[in-house]
């Protein structure tokens, strides 16, 4: 077997493991923080600009910088950057490692076969 069978094989057993997880995962529901403005404890603050941390107390009027916690609020698990930071995301990922670790000792016919079985219940279940 050549290096380009083993990198096909390890790309099939990742493809099959993260389709069965995707499957059986629950996303959270996103949830969106609010900043607390450290002057006047007001929560009606918000961001007036993209990707940056400093944020305008409505009430007081006050300018302030706070890191808010990450929380998924993607629409499709691993879609963006900052889902490798996201709890929820390592946890997928070590279930998919978990999968692929216990797919290594079959061959490619048998792979196949999964795909195939993981791929026909992806169908059945995405059917009204």
């Amino acid at each position: 077997m050549n290096s380009q069978d083993i990198f096909q094989l390890n790309q099939l057993r990742s493809q099959i493991a993260m389709q069965e997880i995707l499957q059986k995962v629950d996303h959270p529901p996103a949830r969106q923080e609010v900043a607390i403005c450290p002057h006047c404890q007001g929560k009606a603050a918000k961001k007036p600009r993209l990707n940056q941390q400093i944020f305008l107390c409505v009430p007081c009027r006050q300018k302030f910088q706070q890191q808010l916690p990450i929380h998924c609020d993607c629409s499709m698990l691993g879609s963006i950057p900052l889902c490798q930071y996201c709890p929820h995301f390592q946890q997928v990922l070590a279930k998919v490692q978990k999968r692929v670790d216990e797919l290594r000792p079959l061959g490619y016919t048998e792979l196949k076969q999964i795909e195939s079985q993981v791929s026909g219940d992806k169908l059945h279940s995405e059917m009204p």
